[in-house]
Formats: structure tokens, C-alpha cells, sequence
């Protein structure tokens, strides 16, 4: 349904995200250090799990359990897909996956059908990793936001065993610094965040 949704009422945007909603994204660095994903050509974007390398879970006792008669014989995920906490696809290739999905059998487990079977089917789909932008500490995120501001290198964060108040300290973080963007101050009206005993981090 979000992929019909985005078809037919959202063709203009320039790139589309899913995001789980125990996940933190920093939009702000995003549009900074991804402004070039509008010019891609179906793409996705997203924690990526190589075809033949995720064991498929016989385990009847586990949230992810297949059944025996799926994907018969076969021990791994036949397809390269995604973990779907947060995915970044260019819009052209949505329609392409929202026909796929029409014609495809369905396989509750979400994230290998919607962005490891429906790309599948369409002829030149790039799956690129977002593995060394993601952050899959809360607290450690805070700290670097806090000391670093700007400079930090982390433009995602998976949250989901800190809770609501991680949040909260992530988001206070961000918006202290004034100079998080090339853009200005957006409509915070705060004065810039710095720490004189901590030195700049280096990104290279």
C-alpha cells in the first residue's frame, strides 16, 4: 500500500524513506550528505544483507520463523535485500516495485519481500550499503552530537532498546548546535554549541 500511495500522490519527491519508528534519523545531515540521491536511478539505499548470506529461521520457537514450505530446500535468503530499519529508495524505481508486488506471491517477512523479492523483479536495481553511516548505539550517538556537533559522522541512528528518553537527549544534542547545517540555523533560533576542552573530531 505505500508503494501504491507513493505511485500515484508522491512521483515529485526526490527520494523516499522508510523508517521504523524506533529509529532516529538526523534529517538535517541527511539532505547535507545525500543531496546527490535524487540524481541516482533505482537505487535502495539501506543496511545491506547479501544474497546466500542470512540463514532463512526454521526455529518455530523464534518472532522470525518460515515455515517449511517457503523457500523449500533453501537454507539462506535467496535474494539481496535489506534490514528494513530505515531504506532509502529513488522515487522512479517505486512504481517499478508496486507492479512487482501484483504479480508476486507474498512472504511476511517484510523487509526480504519489499526490498529483496519485489527488486528482484525489475531489471537493474542497485542495492548500495548505508552500513558506515548507521550508528547502532544511542548513547554513543548523544556523545558524539554533544562534543562534536557538526562534525560528527553519523547521519543515522537505530534506537531501539534506549527508549524515548535517548531520544530526547539525541534530538537536544542536534538542535544546540546551530551549526549542525551548511544552511543556517533552520527555525531554532539557539546559539551555537561548543565545548573548549574537546578537540574537533577528524574524519579522515
Amino acid at each position: 500500500m505505500g508503494y501504491k500511495w507513493i505511485s500515484e500522490h508522491c512521483m515529485n519527491a526526490e527520494f523516499v524513506t522508510k523508517i521504523d519508528d524506533d529509529v532516529f534519523i538526523n534529517f538535517f545531515k541527511v539532505f547535507e550528505d545525500m543531496f546527490d540521491l535524487k540524481k541516482k536511478k533505482k537505487f535502495i539505499l539501506c543496511n545491506k544483507i547479501a544474497k546466500h548470506r542470512m540463514n532463512i529461521v526454521r526455529n518455530k520457537r523464534s518472532k522470525w520463523y518460515v515455515g517449511d514450505d517457503e523457500f523449500k530446500g533453501i537454507k539462506r535468503y535467496p535474494h539481496t535485500y535489506c534490514s528494513g530499519l530505515v531504506v532509502f529508495i529513488s522515487t522512479d524505481l517505486v512504481p517499478m516495485l508496486y507492479q512487482a508486488a501484483i504479480g508476486s506471491p507474498f512472504v511476511w517477512v517484510d523487509d526480504f519481500y519489499l526490498f529483496g523479492i519485489l527488486p528482484s523483479k525489475v531489471d537493474g536495481v542497485v542495492h548500495i550499503d548505508l552500513r558506515t553511516r548507521l550508528n547502532f548505539n544511542l548513547m554513543k550517538a548523544v556523545r558524539c552530537y554533544t562534543a562534536y556537533g557538526t562534525k560528527c559522522p553519523h547521519a543515522v541512528v537505530y534506537a531501539a532498546y534506549h527508549g524515548n528518553k535517548g531520544f530526547d537527549k539525541l534530538w537536544t544534542a542536534i538542535v544546540k548546535d546551530r551549526q549542525q547545517s551548511i544552511y543556517g540555523n533552520y527555525y531554532m533560533n539557539l546559539p551555537a554549541f561548543s565545548n573548549p576542552k574537546i578537540k574537533p573530531l577528524s574524519l579522515y
